[in-house]
């Protein structure tokens, strides 16, 4: 039985995505537009722009409030475009499935397990 082995691995395709994905994917956006309307059209922010106004940087600056809300939106945001990119890769079947696998476990130990297999 020959088979050829590609040393090159073939990725298989982005799923197709079905409704849900997109409600999901609408309705966090949705919510993300929301906190930015409602941060930026309500009194929530307005002391702070008054100090930014007058040029009292220092004083926005001191205030941890808007440092966490500010880093809490933008891990939020990051973390929505990792999710949205993200696409598993199908399990393997029995045609594609190694006829050997060898698990070793080890700790920095990369250069000693190729030497290792490389000698037997």
């Amino acid at each position: 039985m020959n088979r050829a082995v590609s040393s090159v691995a073939e990725l298989p395709l982005a799923p197709r995505q079905d409704l849900w994905d997109w409600v999901i994917v609408c309705a966090i956006f949705l919510g993300i537009g929301t906190l930015a309307y409602v941060s930026l059209r309500t009194q929530l922010f307005d002391h702070w722009v008054e100090l930014a106004r007058q040029g009292q940087w220092s004083s926005l600056l001191l205030r941890p409030t808007i440092l966490w809300v500010s880093m809490g939106t933008l891990l939020l945001v990051f973390r929505t475009s990792l999710w949205l990119k993200y696409r598993p890769f199908p399990s393997a079947n029995a045609t594609d499935a190694p006829l050997l696998t060898v698990v070793i476990p080890a700790y920095n130990e990369g250069r000693m397990v190729e030497k290792s297999i490389a000698t037997r």
